[in-house]
């Protein structure tokens, strides 16, 4: 750790990209973040390890990426999974991994398409779990946004109407008191963020 301006301080972790910052509910600030490579990694570190860097995953990734915790304080990370070594249109998830004291299961939100792109991933005050990402319309998909909720252990994915729309313009989400989801996104047909 060294101090970086009056009152900053900063600490190495390690080596990644597009990182996403939340913080635990008991207020540990916890960080996930990316080797955006052919053979790349998906990493995670917080205050609580002394921000030891863990390897969440490895393969073909892209970011951005999401983290949101559980009211329990378990982390889960959202992103794209190419689900090879060489790009294929026909592969191509939004992933979740969720970390609990035992380790990392990874989960594929299978869905029609190349999608999971500018992912975003939370978890509402009602504890459900919930993300949004992108099937591009660079792979053909008439799709654009799609909006993904956990239900009893199982995830319904949506698509929101947005009809086709590029990747690389992120995609963000958030939910109200009542659990009623709202997107935002860049229309690049358009030239609107709607």
């Amino acid at each position: 750790t060294l101090t970086v301006a009056d009152g900053y301080t900063a600490t190495a972790v390690g080596q990644g990209i597009k990182p996403d910052l939340e913080l635990a509910p008991d207020g540990t600030p916890g960080i996930a973040f990316l080797a955006e490579e052919i053979m790349g990694t998906i990493g995670y570190a917080d205050a609580r390890s002394g921000w030891a860097t863990e390897t969440v995953a490895e393969g073909y990734f892209y970011g951005p990426i999401g983290l949101a915790y559980t009211p329990g304080g378990d982390p889960r990370i959202a992103y794209h999974d190419h689900q090879d070594t060489s790009f294929r249109q026909d592969k191509g998830d939004l992933t979740v991994a969720s970390g609990t004291e035992s380790g990392w299961t990874i989960e594929a939100l299978s869905s029609e398409g190349h999608d999971g792109w500018d992912s975003t991933i939370l978890i509402g005050e009602d504890g459900v779990l919930r993300a949004a990402g992108i099937d591009p319309q660079q792979f053909d998909s008439p799709v654009g946004v799609e909006y993904y909720e956990q239900t009893d252990g199982q995830w319904q994915a949506t698509e929101i109407g947005s009809g086709p729309i590029a990747y690389e313009f992120n995609v963000s989400l958030a939910v109200d008191p009542d659990g009623n989801p709202a997107l935002t996104y860049f229309d690049n047909n358009d030239q609107d963020l709607k």
